[in-house]
This record gives structure tokens, C-alpha cells and sequence, in this order.
């Protein structure tokens, strides 16, 4: 009921959809094969960024991780993760909408084949400067966003890429526990009667140097943070199934939408997944 409530009746025509794509494109990939050069830098852009959660009590994920892939005949596609949500556009806007990510394509894609996104560590993570006028924030952070890469690009060093590892481990949540108030939870199986029961799991991508830990859930820039820079990995959000938003551990009593109505499976799993990361650090040096 929860999933017809948020993304209308089930269509099997869009899935299978979707998953023939998904096929045609492996099998073009498969066909075409040559060698691949990689570039990557860090920009950081806080002026972009803001805590949506407790503001300026808390901190936030400045880094825009760019990575430029190029084929060796030339052609060229931009990978960029960030961590502002992209909602600069309301709720009120009901149509399907790219927002500032597509934007931003559209102005880097004139030499560029491929412009993609990854939402970052976007839980807890806003756009900055909450404005009156969505399309004239949505417009200076793509303009902000897009300058600041192309600036970036005619430095970059390209080597070609030797190494590339993808991989999932399945992933342990415990029970959900959806609370309604602070000491008052629906239990577990009404909460699978309602969302359905899904196996959760942690997606792994390591592109060279670059490692990408991908979040099956809202993460937190506020988690991806406590990593120094040198050792940071790149967090992804919306990988797999959804396991709503996973916090700071220290925010969970917050009567908010972040903590409390999408907090499934709280209390401790901010301090779980920053030692499963740990873990995964060890194992996967760059």
C-alpha cells in the first residue's frame, strides 16, 4: 500500500521496460569493448550544500567527486557525485523533473557524450539558500556546479583504467522499527504488510583509485564526513532496495521527518554502516 501510495499501481510494462534497456545496453557494451582512460578530482563547493537536518549545529559533505572517462577514440563522459538533494524544485511540482542534474548536463554536454549523476551522501543535505524562486536556485546551482567542472577538466590526467571491481554484500538492517512517536512503533510485520519485506544490501564499485560505497537509503553527509579526506571513500545513495533514511546516530531522538517518520531501522545503524565502511576500507585500498 505505502509503494501504490507514493509511486501509484504496480506496472509491469515499465519494469520490463526498464529491464530490456538495461539488457541492450550491456550487450552494445559487450560488443564494443576498447580501452579506457580515467581522470578523476575533488572539488569543494560548501557554498552549494546545506544541513537540512539542524542547520549550521551541524556539518555537511562540500566534495563534488568528478571522474572523466574516455574511450580511445575519444569520446567522452563525465561521472560527478554530490551531496545537495536535488529538490530545489517543491513538492508541489507533480511531473517527472530533472532538476539541477539535468541542468547541469545540459551545459557540459556540447563536447561531452555522457553526463551522469550519483546522489551522494544526500541524507541530511539540502541545496543552499533556500529561495523563493525554485527556478532561479535550480539555475545558479547548475551554473555554479557546471563552471566550477569545466574549470577543472583541462587539468585533469588521464590514465588508462586497469582495474574495476563491482560487487554487492548483503546487508543486516535488524527489524524495522517505523515509529508513529518517540516510544510508540509499528512492529515489524505490519510494517512488511505495508512496504513489503526486501533484502537489503550494500553495492561496492572501485574504478582505479576511485571507491564508491553505495547505500541502499537516504545516507548522511553528516556520516561521510567523519572520514578524512585521504581515506574518504565515495558514498552513494539510492543503491538497491530502500531502507529509508539512515542518520547520525546522535539525532535520533529529533521529532523530524529525517529521524522519526523515515528512520526505519534505527536506533545505531549511523555507527553499523560506518564500521561495515571501515571494514570495506581495509579490504579495498585503492
Amino acid at each position: 500500500p505505502i509503494g501504490k501510495l507514493f509511486a501509484g499501481p504496480y506496472d509491469a510494462q515499465l519494469v520490463n521496460f526498464l529491464a530490456d534497456q538495461f539488457l541492450m545496453a550491456l550487450e552494445a557494451a559487450a560488443l564494443d569493448t576498447e580501452p579506457l582512460y580515467l581522470a578523476d578530482t575533488t572539488l569543494y563547493l560548501p557554498q552549494y550544500v546545506s544541513n537540512r537536518l539542524v542547520g549550521e549545529a551541524g556539518s555537511i559533505e562540500p566534495r563534488l567527486k568528478l571522474m572523466l572517462l574516455q574511450r580511445a577514440g575519444g569520446q567522452k563522459s563525465l561521472i560527478y557525485s554530490y551531496a545537495a538533494h536535488a529538490t530545489t524544485i517543491g513538492p508541489e511540482e507533480m511531473r517527472l523533473h530533472g532538476d539541477y542534474p539535468a541542468a547541469v548536463a545540459a551545459l557540459l554536454g556540447q563536447d561531452i557524450e555522457m553526463v551522469a549523476y550519483a546522489a551522494g551522501a544526500v541524507g541530511s543535505m539540502g541545496p543552499a539558500k533556500e529561495a523563493a524562486d525554485k527556478e532561479a536556485q535550480l539555475r545558479a546551482m547548475a551554473d555554479g556546479l557546471a563552471s566550477a567542472m569545466a574549470l577543472s577538466l583541462p587539468a585533469l590526467e588521464l590514465h588508462i583504467l586497469q582495474r574495476a571491481i563491482v560487487h554487492r554484500k548483503p546487508l543486516d538492517l535488524g527489524a524495522p522499527q517505523w515509529r508513529i512517536a518517540q516510544h510508540i512503533a509499528i512492529r515489524p510485520w505490519l510494517f512488511h504488510r505495508l512496504f513489503g519485506k526486501v533484502e537489503h544490501s550494500l553495492s561496492l564499485m572501485q574504478l582505479g583509485s576511485n571507491l564508491w560505497i553505495g547505500m541502499p537509503a537516504d545516507y548522511s553527509g553528516e556520516l561521510s564526513v567523519v572520514w578524512p579526506d585521504e581515506r574518504r571513500p565515495i558514498f552513494s545513495s539510492f543503491n538497491g532496495s530502500y531502507a529509508g533514511y539512515i542518520t547520525d546516530d546522535r539525532h535520533y531522538a529529533l521529532d523530524s521527518y529525517e529521524t522519526r517518520m523515515m528512520n526505519w531501522y534505527g536506533p545505531g545503524n549511523g555507527q553499523y554502516l560506518q564500521a561495515l565502511s571501515a571494514i570495506i576500507l581495509d579490504k579495498l585500498k585503492p
